[in-house]
């Protein structure tokens, strides 16, 4: 069985682009991150390393749009 996960609207800013000025000032972005896993064995065992760990999610995002492009 596959359980899905999503982790909506998490905003960050960054310097992402084409032009020099989208390098120079940070810009909003707006990130939706969906995840596909299987969380049976974390819920039968109440075993929280066997679930998400949505502070992990959301911290990769963030070094992805924040840190270089």
């Amino acid at each position: 069985m596959t359980d899905h996960i999503t982790l909506s609207n998490m905003r960050f800013r960054g310097k992402h682009g084409v032009l020099e000025a989208e390098f120079q000032h940070p810009q909003p972005f707006e990130v939706d991150v969906e995840l596909w896993l299987d969380l049976g064995p974390a819920g039968r065992s109440d075993d929280l390393a066997q679930t998400a760990d949505y502070r992990a999610v959301f911290d990769i995002a963030a070094e992805t749009i924040e840190g270089p492009s």
